[in-house]
């Protein structure tokens, strides 16, 4: 097994998640915004409004449809850093796949029993400063899990993928090859 990373690794990881997930937020803000002054332009034409009003509105318009290119290359390139830091550490790298490989007990699952719980409660207060970096990891990679998953859902038409998350059949991975010089991956 992997050393457990560094408290400095833990925070710069974190930083690098939730630069992630504003950007992604960002996206879909000015996504929605955009859609929001097609319409207004759209009705603003349809009620014959002044032609100085419908123009003020679609240069509005314009300006925001060039944002969103924008706020989409800085999230590839967030999303890029942050898969190259994962990658940058085998502890960080062992636990995603432990996660990837058991879904179901990955992150928390629901069907934990108050017995269990308890128990989880009483180890945890037991539980030394390595482990608890440990256990920030795991819940940190639980987070960036589900920030992919989110990903894939909210901007599918940018293909976003993490190396990081390639697991070959023998367990390995395809992005911790140095010798890969696969850019289409982000």
């Amino acid at each position: 097994m992997a050393t457990p990373p560094t408290n400095e690794y833990l925070r710069l990881l974190r930083i690098r998640h939730k630069v992630v997930q504003r950007l992604l937020k960002e996206v879909k803000h000015y996504q929605l915004e955009v859609e929001q002054h097609r319409r207004t332009v759209a009705r603003m034409k349809a009620e014959n409004r002044e032609p100085s009003d419908i123009k003020q509105q679609q240069n509005v318009y314009d300006e925001t449809v060039v944002m969103v290119p924008d706020a989409e290359q800085r999230l590839l390139r967030a999303c890029a850093d942050l898969d190259d830091y994962i990658l940058s550490s085998a502890a960080c790298t062992e636990t995603l796949h432990r996660k990837l490989m058991m879904p179901a007990v990955a992150c928390g699952a629901d069907g934990e029993s108050e017995a269990d719980a308890d128990e989880t409660k009483t180890a945890k207060a037991t539980v030394h400063a390595e482990t608890d970096g440990e256990r920030s990891l795991e819940q940190e990679v639980c987070g960036i899990v589900e920030t992919a998953q989110q990903l894939g859902r909210e901007v599918p038409h940018l293909h976003i993928q993490f190396r990081a998350f390639e697991v070959l059949p023998d367990g390995g991975t395809r992005g911790q090859n140095p010798e890969s010089e696969d850019e289409d991956d982000i």
